[in-house]
Order: structure tokens, then C-alpha cells, then sequence
């Protein structure tokens, strides 16, 4: 018995105690993941945004396009910032639970990625 406890405490400190939040992104030159704070995201409630890009550093601007197939939403545009080691973190908000469509756009002129987001109630 104590041996699966000590196992479970080395799998927990290694960050292997459950699936990984997030979902992948490939682009034409490049692999991100991106994940929201908190996860698994939520209709209406603001979140944290956060890609990891890996692989060389992005040149030119990391946004954000975001939309509902079959909805009549408006799509969103958000700007990513910059935290360093290949992170770029914005804000953003669903309007509803449901299927998003979220396409990476980076660098001028943008090379863009899609990828789907499953939206919680």
C-alpha cells in the first residue's frame, strides 16, 4: 500500500496527475498549445489565455480570432502579449457554452492555425 502512495506523490510532483489542459494548435511553422485560466473553460465568465509556442521564438504580432460556427455571434478579434519563453497570455470571454472555433493568427503577414474549444455551461 505505501508503494502506491509513494507512487502517486512522484507522478503528482512530476505534474502527471491528470490529462493536460489545453488544446494543440499546428501551425505551417510552428506548434502551440493553448489553455485557459481557469480550465476547463466556461460560457460568460472571463479567462485567462495562455499559448506556448513550441519551438523558435514568434516574430510579429500573436492574436487571437474566435467565433461559433452557426451562431449568429459577432467573431472576436484579441491581441496576446508577450510573457516570455514563448508564452503570449490575453483576456477572453464565450458568450455561450458550445463548440469554438479559435484561429492563432501570428505574424505579418499573419500564418494562421484552427483548432476547436469545447465551452462548458
Amino acid at each position: 500500500m505505501r508503494w502506491i502512495v509513494l507512487v502517486l506523490v512522484a507522478l503528482a510532483a512530476a505534474g502527471c496527475t491528470g490529462p493536460a489542459a489545453g488544446i494543440t494548435v499546428v501551425g505551417p511553422a510552428w506548434r502551440a498549445t493553448v489553455t485557459t485560466v481557469p480550465w476547463p473553460p466556461r460560457g460568460i465568465t472571463p479567462h485567462r489565455l495562455v499559448v506556448t509556442f513550441n519551438g523558435p521564438q514568434m516574430q510579429g504580432p500573436v492574436r487571437l480570432r474566435m467565433r461559433m460556427p452557426g451562431m449568429s455571434h459577432q467573431e472576436t478579434m484579441t491581441t496576446l502579449r508577450a510573457a516570455g519563453s514563448g508564452r503570449y497570455e490575453g483576456t477572453v470571454t464565450f458568450e455561450m457554452a458550445g463548440t469554438w472555433e479559435l484561429a492563432l493568427l501570428v505574424g505579418t503577414p499573419p500564418r494562421a492555425a484552427v483548432a476547436t474549444l469545447a465551452v462548458q455551461p
